[in-house]
């Protein structure tokens, strides 16, 4: 699965992770709604019924010639790595080919406890499945701007977990020189213990005169390092807070600490 972590109006980048139970663009039952659309565009909506509120909108030039554009049922876009929260659809275009980019609007139901900007639309096609950030939008209905058209659905990847997430120190005691360092070691999982790739994750400590590098984003395996050194002799405790944007976008602490003695 290709994952996308766009900015709120763009592409940004994107990293590989295991695409489970998909294949094909899925089981369909025929057309919700249909509309022929020319290079001068057009839009198609679903109005009733579980899509409800699914469109697409064609800028002009994004055609090349006549389509028949459809929105209709389609199989759920199953993968390990998030929790669908609205009806999947598939888009198509017969007829002519998709030049430039189209908006399409995807129901959504955001869970309980969690903000709609943690919320992001899986597009699978036949090459796999692909997480874009909603250029706008939130609560029941993302906007997204896709070159692809395939099976659309609303999701959100489970909560980081703050109590099982561990971190962890190589030295308890070290010499308060200001180049010691102790190197702290933290692994983020989710509520469903899969290790979160791409978590930011910010060091801070109590005490005075502390020089902290704080960690890159944790690799596949959810484990990041950072250090720190003092020049002051005191006992540091050390904190971690963590958030995995675009995908969780708030920010948390984590229930593990950790304590350094500087002398």
């Amino acid at each position: 699965m290709k994952i996308f972590a766009p900015s709120r109006s763009a592409v940004v980048a994107s990293l590989v992770v295991t695409l489970l139970g998909c294949s094909g663009q899925g089981d369909h039952t025929g057309p919700t709604s249909s509309e022929v659309i020319g290079p001068s565009g057009g839009a198609v909506s679903a109005v009733t019924g579980p899509l409800a509120g699914a469109n697409v909108t064609i800028p002009p030039g994004a055609l090349a010639g006549p389509a028949t554009v459809s929105i209709q049922d389609a199989a759920s876009v199953t993968t390990a790595d998030f929790i669908e929260v609205g009806p999947p659809f598939l888009v198509t275009a017969d007829g002519a080919a998709l030049v430039a980019s189209a908006i399409v609007n995807v129901p959504a139901t955001p869970p309980s406890g969690r903000p709609a900007s943690d919320l992001v639309v899986l597009l699978q096609t036949g090459t796999g499945v692909t997480v874009l950030a909603p250029a706008s939008g939130g609560g029941n209905v993302l906007s997204v701007t896709t070159g692809e058209l395939g099976i659309f659905q609303a999701a959100i990847a489970p909560p980081i977990d703050l109590a099982t997430s561990t971190m962890t120190v190589d030295k308890a005691t070290e010499p308060a020189d200001g180049v010691s360092i102790a190197t702290i070691t933290i692994v983020i999982v989710d509520a469903t213990g899969v290790p979160v790739s791409g978590a930011q994750v910010t060091l801070a400590a109590t005490g005075s005169n502390d020089t902290i590098v704080q960690p890159q984003p944790t690799d596949p395996t959810g484990t990041t390092t950072g250090t720190i050194a003092s020049t002051t002799p005191e006992t540091k405790t050390i904190t971690a807070s963590v958030s995995a944007p675009p995908l969780i976008n708030t920010s948390a602490t984590l229930g593990a600490t950790v304590t350094v003695e500087f002398q």
